[in-house]
């Protein structure tokens, strides 16, 4: 995880969400989280 540095239940984060148009397309836009800051973001730009 970018935020904690857990490597349990690792997830891919979208920086701008697919709900508000992000996109997988681009690496800028993808990040690793860990479950628990990931499902804590939801649909939340940061």
């Amino acid at each position: 995880c970018v935020l904690c540095g857990s490597t349990d239940e690792l997830h891919f984060d979208h920086d701008l969400p697919y709900s508000k148009g992000g996109t997988s397309i681009s690496v800028n836009n993808v990040r690793i989280l860990c479950a628990r800051h990931n499902l804590a973001k939801s649909d939340k730009i940061e």
